[in-house]
């Protein structure tokens, strides 16, 4: 179920902010709030969930299992953060999705998010510049992976957790 506060949050989220007063509220009331306990699962890898969620609090941690059985945090998302853009176009989840803590996300179904962009194609182009921005931030980490020694790597974690980013 839905709060009167959904279409407020989807407002504040860049790609979906140009839309209408109408189109926000019928994505809002399309969708539906999932309160997560730390630990719990948004999405396991292989899932087709048909859906992107819109982190309203909390932090979920986009986590991978190596060879060796660890778990590794690829990325974590904070408030206002999207996840699962891959499914709307039928491909599975890549990884597991998961709450470092106590989360709240808005989970906006795949038919209602299709319908918003064949009715406004620039909602697909505004996605596409939030994927692509996702893809330079990974860059960015391969990057410093493979360039440079661990201490300028903590150094740099340390400096994009500062500004907000991790």
């Amino acid at each position: 179920m839905t709060s009167p506060h959904d279409r407020a949050v989807l407002a504040r989220v860049a790609w979906l902010a140009p839309l209408g007063a109408a189109a926000l509220a019928e994505i809002a009331a399309a969708s539906r709030r999932l309160t997560l306990a730390r630990g719990a699962s948004l999405w396991r890898r292989g899932d087709r969930a048909d859906a992107v969620a819109v982190i309203v609090q909390g932090r979920i941690d986009i986590l991978r299992d190596t060879a060796s059985g660890k778990r590794m945090i690829l990325r974590s998302l904070g408030p206002g953060a999207s996840a699962g853009f891959s499914t709307l176009g039928g491909a599975a989840h890549t990884a597991d999705l998961v709450a470092a803590e106590r989360s709240t996300v808005l989970i906006m179904p795949g038919h209602v998010l299709r319908q918003a962009i064949s009715r406004d194609p620039a909602l697909a182009l505004r996605a596409l510049v939030e994927l692509g921005e996702t893809i330079g931030r990974l860059t960015d980490e391969m990057e410093d992976l493979r360039f440079h020694d661990l201490d300028e790597r903590l150094a740099t974690l340390l400096r994009r957790r500062a500004r907000g980013f991790a």
